[in-house]
C-alpha cells in the first residue's frame, strides 16, 4: 500500500476546522479521513511555527534531514568498524 500524501492546503483546511470549531480533534479527523494522531501532529506543527508548517511534498525540514544523514553515516561507520575489528581478530589469531 503506497504512503498517502496530503497537500499543504488540505492540511491547513483540517487544522482550520480544529481551530474554528468546538469539535474534538477525533471528530474532525474522522470527517477529513485521517488518523487523529496525524491531525494532532498537524495542529501541533501549525501552532509551533505557522509560517514553516507543512513545507510540502514530503520533504523533511533541513534539521531533520541532517539528523537522518548523520544517523545513516553513523550506521555505516559502525558497520565498517565491526568488519575491521573482526578482520584484526582473525589476522591476530593466525600469527599464533
Amino acid at each position: 500500500m503506497p504512503r498517502r500524501t496530503y497537500s499543504r492546503e488540505y492540511k491547513w483546511e483540517a487544522v482550520r476546522r480544529c481551530f474554528e470549531g468546538s469539535k474534538p480533534i477525533v471528530d474532525v479527523a474522522r470527517e477529513v479521513g485521517v488518523h487523529p494522531s496525524m491531525l494532532s501532529r498537524w495542529v501541533r506543527d501549525a501552532r509551533a511555527n505557522e509560517a514553516a508548517a507543512f513545507p510540502g511534498h514530503g520533504r523533511r525540514p533541513a534539521r531533520d534531514a541532517d539528523v537522518v544523514y548523520l544517523r545513516r553515516e553513523l550506521a555505516r561507520m559502525t558497520r565498517q568498524h565491526d568488519i575491521l575489528k573482526k578482520a584484526s581478530a582473525f589476522f591476530a589469531s593466525e600469527r599464533r
